[in-house]
């Protein structure tokens, strides 16, 4: 009978360990006066018009809650979303996380967010009338929706 060497016996038992998932003794349901929201705002210039080929800076935040801790064998048959700890709220400047949409469609150019701040800018390359807003995934899945922007581009 070969017997793996004691190096290998190590590396073996800890990756087993680590297939086996703990879990909590209470989760985190939506409270019965659970509410989620989604505002949204662009840092405009000071004069308030925004001009063909300058980039915008979009802000976003996100409120879900309250969240209600119950232990995981009392969940109600009617809650279909269970969490092992409830999402931070709120959630500021997330609007790098958000899908955004505009209308019309076809004149927009993003950034590509990075460090230090993750910014998520818009550029518009037509002059005209626009409505933008961002899409959330929700916690307990489905999406919800901001409210919406709207201004000109001269």
């Amino acid at each position: 009978m070969l017997i793996p060497p004691r190096s290998y016996l190590l590396p073996a038992m800890l990756a087993l360990l680590a297939g086996c998932e703990t879990r909590p003794e209470f989760v985190y349901i939506p409270a019965p006066t659970y509410q989620q929201g989604l505002t949204v705002r662009a840092g405009l210039p000071a004069n308030g018009i925004v001009s063909v080929g300058s980039w915008i800076t979009l802000h976003a935040n996100r409120l879900m809650g309250p969240w209600e801790r119950v232990h995981r064998d009392e969940v109600p048959d009617s809650v279909t979303c269970t969490r092992d700890s409830p999402p931070r709220s709120p959630d500021l400047e997330i609007a790098s996380k958000l899908r955004w949409e505009v209308l019309p469609k076809g004149s927009v150019k993003y950034n590509m967010p990075s460090a230090p701040d993750w910014d998520r800018q818009i550029q518009f390359s037509v002059p005209g009338e626009y409505r933008l807003w961002a899409i959330s995934e929700g916690p307990c899945g489905g999406d919800f929706v901001s409210d919406t922007l709207r201004f000109v581009v001269q």
